[in-house]
């Protein structure tokens, strides 16, 4: 269990929005869930440690599942990581226009009647998970008022800023970042050092296959491929120098690629995680 944090509070909230709001506006609502946890640390931080042992294709077919006479069914996962892990991956497909919430609830939330429940897919997919996080951060999970958000935030004046993903101005360098030029970086943990590799290509892979799924395959879409297939050869490679340097710079190369923005936070979490300076 986790200290009480704000932006478990931000998250409850927005969850609660989605869950009671009509359908029409599902897409919105789960834009705000995932900028919700992207601005929040603590929060994102939890769903991270969730996705480190996730494997999402074997999980999802599991959970998603067709019977013989060709019902779809939704199953949730026992392990409560897996419950966050799986419902945050869904957001994200849906957000990133995989598929809708329209489709999914037509395909596995049908109600007796075979009509679509909207109802069902609000019960086994975002309650558990909104409930999992109040439960982690020791929070309410009746938080839903503007007024209740602004009341919590004012209680958190003072929120380091630099935690908040992405500020509107690129950040200069830190001494960090400029050690990378003196080659004077050294490895946390040698023994890890082949599960950032194969974590690193894992993710660059995901976030490629993201892009293939843009409508519009636009030069900032064509640049970030690139980026993406580069980062997968450095890891082939086992160049960490190299990865390091294309995760440093596509970390604000890829800001603006909206269904890339989680991801490209995980990649440099991860890479990051390896790496400490004297």
């Amino acid at each position: 269990m986790f200290a009480q944090s704000s932006g478990a509070k931000d998250v409850i909230a927005v969850c609660n929005e989605f869950i009671e709001s009509k359908i029409l506006f599902a897409d919105r609502k789960i834009e705000k869930i995932l900028e919700a946890i992207a601005e929040n640390d603590d929060v994102y931080n939890l769903i991270g440690e969730c996705l480190a042992v996730f494997n999402k294709d074997k999980e999802f077919d599991k959970a998603f599942t067709v019977s013989s006479s060709g019902k779809g069914h939704f199953i949730l996962p026992r392990d409560e990581a897996k419950i966050i892990a799986l419902v945050f991956c869904l957001l994200v497909d849906i957000n990133s226009a995989k598929f809708s919430v329209d489709e999914v609830v037509g395909k596995y939330f049908l109600n007796e009647e075979g009509k679509k429940d909207y109802k069902m897919f609000m019960e086994k997919v975002i309650v558990p998970f909104r409930d999992l996080i109040a439960e982690a951060f020791s929070v309410s999970t009746n938080i839903t008022t503007p007024e209740a958000i602004q009341e919590m935030k004012e209680e958190s004046e003072d929120l380091d800023v630099d935690q908040i993903y992405f500020d509107e101005e690129d950040e200069l360098p830190s001494e960090k970042d400029e050690k990378i030029g003196e080659l004077s970086f050294k490895f946390n943990d040698m023994e890890n050092l082949e599960r950032t590799f194969e974590f690193s290509k894992s993710i660059a892979t995901q976030m490629f296959e993201l892009l293939k799924q843009e409508r519009k395959q636009s030069e900032e879409i064509k640049d970030a491929k690139i980026i993406l297939n580069s980062v997968a050869n450095a890891c082939d490679n086992k160049d960490f120098q190299l990865l390091y340097a294309l995760v440093l710079g596509g970390k604000y190369a890829l800001r603006g690629v909206k269904s890339l923005r989680f991801l490209t936070k995980e990649l440099c979490d991860v890479v990051t995680s390896q790496l400490y300076c004297d």
